[in-house]
């Protein structure tokens, strides 16, 4: 038997049919479809947010202590300084040279020919650079002379038992030529 349809609107036409049946099927699929999307994107964006919290409070509490690190930091730096030179004035203590005595011994031992520019010292090792000008006798006589009087002085021998020329370079100054050396000392070798 055939169904017997009865148009109540007759200006409507076989295609709207079809186009309100397709609506009418699937639109409970497109309107579930929209809030499962529309409750992933409030699930992410909550996501986001609790995420983002922990970091703006860490963000919060560096912008509050970056000042007490740096202090930190600067007084780390003061510290190592200050066991620096504790360490150094406990070697100078340790070591028990008496660097005035040293120096007198240096003083007495120069002949009048020899004048010098530059004494290092540290752990156990003393440096001389100087310079010598010819007068009386020659330049590695008088060198020779400054070091043999610095063998036989007790106190700077005791303390510096290796005492060795180093270098010599002869050069001119004010006209004049002039011989600068180096001598090395050494506690031990």
């Amino acid at each position: 038997m055939k169904k017997i349809e009865i148009n109540l609107y007759p200006y409507t036409s076989d295609k709207d049919k079809g186009f309100l049946k397709l609506i009418e099927k699937y639109f409970p699929i497109a309107l579930l479809a929209f809030f499962v999307l529309i409750a992933i994107n409030i699930i992410l964006f909550l996501i986001i947010i609790f995420s983002y919290l922990p970091y703006n409070n860490l963000s919060k509490n560096w912008k509050k202590l970056s000042p007490q690190a740096t202090t930190i930091s600067s007084l780390k730096e003061e510290l190592k300084s200050l066991k620096d030179k504790k360490e150094k004035y406990q070697e100078l203590l340790s070591s028990k040279i008496e660097v005035s005595h040293i120096f007198a011994d240096i003083f007495t031992s120069l002949p009048k020919n020899i004048w010098l520019e530059e004494i290092n010292f540290s752990n156990g090792f003393m440096g001389f650079v100087g310079y010598v000008v010819e007068w009386k006798e020659d330049y590695s006589v008088s060198i020779n002379k400054f070091i043999k009087n610095l063998k036989e002085k007790d106190y700077f021998f005791n303390t510096f038992k290796y005492i060795n020329p180093k270098r010599n370079v002869k050069m001119k100054l004010a006209g004049r030529e002039i011989m600068k050396f180096e001598v090395e000392c050494k506690s031990s070798k």
